[in-house]
């Protein structure tokens, strides 16, 4: 009892990020199949609290712009490589969905394949080239981050169209890692959910529901070339403001503002990135628009230094290994010349 009494004191200027529920289930549909959120309360901390691990979230934004793929102007002109890109980051996401990938795995899959194409150049005649990057990029994805890895033939799930050789595969990872210089643990939007969920003490169920809609709103959003634009910080407040804005929050606008100071980013930016997010959102959209809305954030309202419907997050299959059919493509001119296809391009 005195343990408890304990525990409660100290955690007093712990305030919690949502509130409990006032009903037995977090999401109810109407009659039109509408997710309705739960109204919540969005606690702060102190100034103290505000600066612990200053130095850890300090280090993540000055290592953002070394993992931004200079990517968002090739895609806009060039409509192979965004062609490509578009189909490539499908593939990766139903391969996730089809083994129970975390989240952070398919985003690092497609961080390794917006850099690496960055500074390669993928022929036309060669189709076969973006679904080799994506499937190697996956791979080395998987194996930095989850605890069982499928076969590299395995893998090859999700309507894949090609089929390649393990040997196939391993040469193209081994090029990816000399490309990116081996820099495998990129600043992700995700680096930013965690830190900021870590700032609140709290274990509640509700606080991994937040962290959950965050990253189902990104993967959602992330294949749109035009986040492209903005470093994982920026996107990541427009993110976690659209979620919170979902939500009946009745302490939102000082939440904004905390978030906006916490993490130093551009108002401006931050405004431009969330009417982005508004666009996968329509519905949402228009709700903003009838409100008057005439900006999303008023940049006055804070001291910084510098949409999808379907948020709720399903339960993810369990690990499942399933042996591709035997209809291997005939690949044996690409296993002697791939390397010298892809080194041969200049870089774009």
């Amino acid at each position: 009892m005195a343990l408890e009494e304990e525990e409660e004191t100290q955690n007093a200027p712990f305030c919690m990020l949502f509130c409990e529920e006032e009903s037995s289930s977090v999401f109810e549909e109407d009659e039109r199949n509408v997710v309705k959120s739960p109204s919540f309360h969005l606690g702060f901390l102190d100034h103290d609290m505000l600066s612990r691990d200053d130095d850890e979230l300090l280090a993540l934004i000055s290592k953002e712009e070394d993992f931004k793929p200079c990517l968002s102007d090739k895609t806009s002109t060039d409509e192979f490589l965004s062609l490509c890109r578009e189909n490539a980051l499908g593939w990766i996401f139903r391969v996730k969905s089809y083994y129970g990938f975390s989240s952070l795995t398919a985003l690092l899959a497609v961080s390794y394949f917006d850099r690496f194409v960055t500074s390669r150049k993928f022929q036309t005649d060669k189709p076969w080239m973006s679904q080799l990057t994506a499937v190697a990029c996956l791979s080395l994805a998987a194996k930095v981050e989850e605890i069982r890895v499928p076969l590299l033939l395995d893998l090859q799930v999700g309507e894949a169209r090609y089929v390649f050789e393990a040997k196939t595969i391993q040469r193209m990872e081994l090029l990816i890692l000399s490309t990116l210089q081996w820099r495998m643990h990129p600043v992700t939007p995700i680096s930013f959910f965690d830190h900021i969920i870590r700032r609140y003490s709290s274990n509640s169920h509700q606080h991994l529901e937040f962290l959950s809609r965050c990253e189902s709103l990104l993967l959602s959003i992330v294949s749109d070339p035009r986040f492209l634009s903005y470093t994982p910080s920026v996107l990541a407040t427009a993110i976690m403001v659209s979620v919170v804005r979902d939500f009946k929050a009745c302490d939102e606008a000082q939440y904004e503002s905390q978030l906006m100071a916490l993490l130093k980013v551009d108002p401006e930016k931050v405004n431009k990135c969330y009417e982005l997010v508004l666009d996968h959102n329509p519905s949402k959209k228009r709700m903003m628009e009838t409100a008057n809305a005439t900006s999303v954030f008023d940049a006055s309202s804070f001291s910084s230094d510098g949409s999808n419907e379907s948020w709720v997050v399903s339960s993810e299959p369990l690990y499942k290994r399933r042996r591709v059919h035997e209809q291997q493509m005939k690949l044996s001119s690409v296993n002697r010349m791939f390397l010298d296809v892809f080194t041969s391009s200049s870089p774009r």
